[in-house]
């Protein structure tokens, strides 16, 4: 029980869709915080392919999803919405994760929140040379730790994966997967 919902959680750190009311949204980022300009790799509309490595019944299931991600509050805050399509041993899940970029701490930071009931607090740097984010959510009420690497080879197009491993260090969980923008 508690691998498949390792499961779920590292899905819906992945990938989804859902709505966002136009009283929030922003164009774009705020100006006055550069960094904040690299999440807008996050903007728009996707549609994402996931493949599971964990212990048990979802080794190897396939699955796939929808986000939407809009900037939200004048332009402070990224607001990433998903769900993804139930497969062998998944369930239908959705979520939201909300990104930023704290000046303070030199960190972006982002909150996410499952319909699971589900919460996490991770902090990000961003890898130029790779094209990448680096993701790290330390979770001790469960006694693991994920990794989340999201990286942008091309301009509308995402490869990541997420690690989820133990206090001893043995994965959990080991998702891939791929996105692409569309084009609306």
């Amino acid at each position: 029980m508690i691998i498949r919902t390792l499961l779920c959680i590292a899905i819906l750190i992945a990938i989804g869709v859902g709505q966002v009311r136009a009283d929030d949204a922003a164009p774009g980022p705020a100006a006055d915080v550069p960094e904040l300009k690299l999440l807008s790799q996050f903007a728009g509309h996707w549609d994402s392919e996931l493949g599971v490595n964990a212990p048990g019944e979802t080794t190897g299931a396939k699955t796939t999803g929808k986000t939407e991600c809009q900037w939200i509050l004048d332009g402070r805050f990224l607001r990433q919405s998903w769900s993804i399509q139930p497969a062998k041993g998944i369930p239908a899940m959705k979520g939201q994760s909300i990104r930023t970029y704290d000046p303070q701490k030199k960190k972006f930071v982002a909150w996410t929140f499952h319909s699971s009931g589900y919460t996490e607090t991770a902090t990000g740097e961003w890898d130029e040379k790779a094209k990448a984010f680096n993701w790290m959510a330390d979770l001790p009420q469960y006694q693991w730790t994920t990794e989340t690497r999201s990286a942008f080879p091309k301009e509308g197009y995402e490869e990541w994966s997420i690690v989820t491993k133990n206090r001893q260090g043995k994965v959990i969980i080991d998702l891939k997967g791929k996105a692409m923008r569309r084009t609306e």
